[in-house]
């Protein structure tokens, strides 16, 4: 560890605290909205039904 590093030491806590203090923690994740059996925010097209295949012959 040099001089530098000691020296600077007081100023890396300073900022470590003060990114803690005006950083706040993110909001917890919102409860999850179910519309039609799909995520809130699906698109239209995965809301609809799946289109029924032909048998294969054979």
């Amino acid at each position: 560890m040099s001089l530098l590093d000691l020296t600077l030491l007081p100023l890396r806590i300073a900022r470590h605290v003060a990114d803690a203090v005006v950083h706040p923690a993110p909001a917890p994740p919102a409860e999850l909205v179910v519309v039609d059996g799909m995520p809130e925010g699906a698109p239209p097209a995965a809301r609809r039904p799946e289109p029924t295949l032909p048998a294969p012959a054979g």
